[in-house]
């Protein structure tokens, strides 16, 4: 008898070992997060980026969130590039991610930062990193 409630606790006890908190009983907000970087210069001025990427540092994914050429023009003007948005919610939920934030202007990588960023039950966080970039 003791045999089988040893076993029946471990058992037990192995179903509940993923360590992610459970999400069911969560009241999630309904805004849609984005979490975004400026690029600037020492004085404060916004430094337009013809082009931007965002990769996964573990294995070089480009993970950019997709963009038009006038979304693109939007990001210049209030100098905030996404780089993780709540689009990504299903995949990074509970889990932290690198990302790698690269900029160009006129052709040349112009700004590279590295960001801790991932999800909890109900938004995307960014976990370390400045997202405010400047360029001496």
């Amino acid at each position: 008898m003791r045999l089988i409630f040893c076993l029946l606790i471990l058992a037990y006890g192995c179903e509940n070992s993923d360590n992610e908190p459970d999400c069911s009983g969560v009241a999630c907000t309904l805004e849609f997060r984005t979490i975004g970087v400026s690029v600037s210069d020492p004085s404060g001025v916004a430094i337009p980026l013809d082009v931007y990427e965002v990769r996964e540092v573990s294995g070089g994914a480009n993970v950019t969130p997709e963009y038009t050429p006038t979304e693109l023009e939007g990001y210049r003007e209030s100098n905030s590039y996404p780089i993780l948005t709540d689009s990504r919610l299903g995949e990074l939920r509970n889990k932290r991610v690198s990302l790698e934030f690269r900029g160009f202007a006129n052709g040349t990588l112009v700004a590279s930062r590295i960001f801790l960023a991932g999800a909890d039950c109900c938004h995307v966080a960014l976990f370390q990193g400045d997202p405010e970039i400047v360029i001496e």
